[in-house]
């Protein structure tokens, strides 16, 4: 994914009705969680989990020096219309973000690490990010290793 959080390449598909850009179709994480239509309507902890996304995304597109992509990113943050002030004032990026889910009545409990390539050996590894997703407690942890709630 790149600054932007927008679709680099993934191996599937997220149908989340929401999160598609322009005519091309490519994916944006950020919109689609942002949106209270997307992603955003599973997060039970949205108000703790908001300002942690808010702080990753602009230090992303900051660190990105492009223009074009902090503009972007401002717009999506925008877009989701409801964010206190408050949640806009930048403070130390934490190295993890945790997520509660509810996908009707499956609570799922997880915790997010953003990795980016520092030493890229070729081009396409430049920027680079890799976000892994952690059970954060053992109902999840069998839930995804398919035994169950």
């Amino acid at each position: 994914m790149g600054p932007d959080h927008g679709e680099r390449g993934c191996g599937y598909d997220v149908d989340t009705g929401t999160g598609r850009q322009g005519e091309s179709g490519t994916f944006n994480l950020a919109a689609a969680t942002l949106s209270p239509d997307g992603l955003r309507r599973y997060l039970s902890n949205w108000k703790e989990a908001l300002p942690l996304f808010i702080q990753r995304l602009r230090s992303e597109a900051l660190a990105s020096g492009q223009h074009a992509v902090i503009a972007h990113v401002e717009a999506l943050i925008r877009s989701a219309g409801d964010i206190p002030v408050a949640h806009t004032t930048p403070e130390p990026l934490l190295p993890v973000m945790p997520l509660e889910l509810d996908i009707d009545g499956l609570h799922l409990s997880l915790f997010t690490v953003m990795s980016t390539f520092g030493t890229p050996q070729d081009i396409t590894t430049d920027e680079l990010r890799v976000e892994a997703f952690y059970p954060a407690d053992d109902a999840t942890r069998r839930f995804f290793q398919g035994r169950g709630p």
